[in-house]
């Protein structure tokens, strides 16, 4: 279990080593934020949904880093503990990557 820690309506990047695996084009990879894990197939109970397009919008180096970029407005969430995970959707492939509990932590200036 992976922990990650996010100030509260910042800007953050999740930095993932997840070499050997090799990503292609359209590879989709789904950040999920919850207060408590659940069964839930339509997420409903997120409180952070992020979708992320391998060719799109992640950025990943050839020595297997990933980085994923979450806006202010993503973590603009109650501070506090939550648990996470980053999914991987390739065709039939669902394959979880990464999961752990996050910490949303408060800030002081909460400007924009």
């Amino acid at each position: 279990m992976n922990r990650l820690a996010i100030p509260r309506k910042n800007t953050h990047v999740i930095k993932l080593k997840l070499s050997p695996f090799e990503f292609l084009n359209s590879d989709k990879l789904y950040f999920t934020v919850k207060q408590i894990p659940d069964d839930d197939k339509t997420d409903s109970k997120a409180v952070i949904k992020a979708e992320f397009i391998v060719g799109t919008n992640v950025q990943i180096e050839p020595d297997g880093r990933v980085f994923l970029t979450l806006s202010p407005k993503q973590t603009d969430i109650d501070a506090g503990d939550y648990y996470y995970d980053i999914k991987l959707i390739r065709g039939e492939l669902a394959q979880t990557l990464v999961f752990g509990e996050l910490k949303l932590l408060p800030v002081v200036n909460l400007e924009k």
